[in-house]
């Protein structure tokens, strides 16, 4: 069984954007595990699943079924420790943030033991 999860990879200004947030987490609060994926609004947190049965499209994680879960896109891991987190929060809560754009794909990424690649991609609608 592989680990997998899918998610959509925002345009490169986007991506470019939240990589700077990460950059600035890992140099001022240690917390380095969210720069081992690329920038990315998870739909599905990881689930283990076959490798051999990636073509079908019924990959449905049972475990992840049953708990609730909101997209979102990470910038910092569990590796930020809870007094870091403590001294971040006041410095991140009122920050808002704007981005839009149109995803034109879905994003399957696999782990390869030390880091999160893609490994396959989706089109919402063929290339016409």
């Amino acid at each position: 069984m592989d680990r997998f999860f899918i998610a959509l990879l925002p345009p490169q200004h986007i991506q470019e954007y939240a990589n700077s947030i990460k950059q600035y987490f890992a140099d001022k609060y240690a917390s380095r595990s969210a720069q081992k994926s690329p920038p990315h609004i998870t739909l599905q947190p990881p689930f283990e699943w076959p490798d051999n049965a990636v073509s079908n499209l019924g990959i449905i994680d049972q475990v992840s079924k049953t708990s609730p879960f909101v997209p979102h896109l990470t910038v910092a891991f569990r590796d930020l420790t809870k007094q870091n987190f403590r001294t971040a929060w006041p410095e991140f809560v009122q920050r808002q943030l704007h981005f839009e754009y149109t995803a034109t794909h879905l994003t399957l990424l696999i782990h390869n033991g030390k880091c999160w690649n893609i490994k396959s991609k989706f089109a919402f609608c063929p290339t016409l």
